[in-house]
């Protein structure tokens, strides 16, 4: 009864409660409602079956992709795309139990499959995070294969890090470990609920936010796209060097800082219309060019706005006039940046980099898919000299 692909995070809930897959979410949230209506459709004729045959001693337990927009028909689309297992009930089966003994996180009077039904959230890259609470304390405990890219273990550094630099509205870090070969982390749950959308008192909340995101000595580092590039698009690495390249060249007048890396809606909670808190730091990295949440989380709403991809969005060249042009000056000028034309370019392309860096990292597959790699790569890389002509200068 399972789906053809049980991706990473479905092998590790089956690893974590001692269950089977009975629907799998081989299906990509942005597919077309008859597509999803389909898949929504087999997956409930699935659990039916399970449950006519008679569960025992399990329990069927839903799963959603992450959520990449934000409102209630991108809340709609992403129940239909979901999947559910069958998670077992008897605590010897599973090593759930003994994360949440070691992560002292609250197991509810209907026990662990109570809380597996309430507060179960699948993430990007292999991530499964439980909702709670951990001694009255409302917390995420996020859990992830021990080593992996998933590992919640380093964005627990970050965040500690982040507290030394008194940086607040961060959740914050109250534990980690490793049990049975499952990685674990702790963090405090923030007030407030996702953004809806980037008005101008949010987008100057988010440019004050990023201004005390602690600086790294040194010039800003350069993602590796080249590497990537060779090891999954090939037949682009060659362009790829020329763009790193091109970044590398006026990088190094510019000031590092540290980032959010996935600075978005979906990762800003807002409490009485104002900022209160940024969630989701597994993409955080040191010595990043400045401006770059800034510019992530405009051009993010941009995108959902026009509905456009990556690339498209980056040959649109937004940030070059009109209001999204407006929003971004606004927001750069109050983190304190003076950003010349070229700066601009190069923060612009160096962000494109690293998204498409991280975004293979994440998912090795999307190099395989011809359309993601021509709307998202190549495309940006046949017209960089003349969209960027700033960051393509000598």
């Amino acid at each position: 009864m399972s789906g053809p692909h049980a991706g990473d995070a479905h092998g590790l809930l089956l690893r974590l409660i001692g269950g089977e897959v009975v629907w799998d979410t081989d299906i990509a949230a942005g597919r077309g409602p008859a597509a999803l209506l389909r898949h929504a459709g087999r997956r409930e004729v699935a659990l039916l079956r399970a449950r006519t045959t008679g569960l025992g001693r399990r329990v069927a337990v839903r799963t959603a992709p992450p959520v990449t927009r934000a409102g209630a028909s991108a809340r709609g689309r992403r129940w239909l795309a979901g999947g559910a297992v069958v998670a077992t009930r008897d605590p010897s089966a599973r090593p759930l139990d003994a994360v949440l003994g070691a992560a002292g996180f609250d197991v509810p009077a209907g026990g662990p499959t109570t809380l597996l039904s309430r507060g179960l959230r699948v993430g990007s890259g292999g991530t499964v995070l439980l909702l709670g609470t951990a001694a009255g304390r409302p917390a995420v405990l996020r859990v992830a294969a021990a080593d992996s890219a998933a590992d919640p273990r380093p964005t627990a550094r970050t965040l500690r890090a982040l507290a030394a630099a008194d940086v607040t509205r961060v959740p914050e870090a109250l534990g980690e470990g490793v049990v049975h070969g499952l990685a674990w982390s702790l963090e405090s749950r923030l007030p407030g609920a996702a953004a809806t959308g980037l008005d101008d008192a949010l987008l100057d909340d988010v440019a004050d936010f990023c201004a005390t995101l602690p600086p790294w000595p040194g010039s800003a580092l350069v993602p590796a796209l080249a590497d990537t590039a060779r090891g999954l698009l090939p037949a682009l690495a060659d362009d790829c060097l020329a763009v790193e390249e091109a970044i590398g060249r006026h990088a190094v007048r510019l000031p590092a800082v540290t980032t959010h890396g996935d600075l978005w809606t979906g990762n800003l909670l807002v409490l009485d219309g104002r900022l209160s808190g940024v969630v989701d730091w597994d993409g955080a990295r040191p010595a990043a060019v400045p401006g770059a949440d800034v510019l992530h989380a405009v051009a993010t709403a941009d995108r959902m706005r026009h509905r456009r991809s990556l690339g498209a969005e980056l040959l649109a060249r937004p940030w070059a006039q009109g209001p999204t042009a407006d929003a971004l000056g606004r927001a750069w000028e109050r983190s304190g940046l003076r950003l010349s034309d070229a700066d601009r370019d190069v923060v612009v392309l160096a962000w494109w980099a690293h998204v498409v860096t991280s975004a293979l990292a994440r998912s090795p597959g999307l190099a395989r898919d011809p359309r993601w790699a021509e709307e998202n790569v190549a495309a940006v890389l046949r017209h960089w000299r003349t969209t960027l002509p700033g960051a393509a200068a000598g």
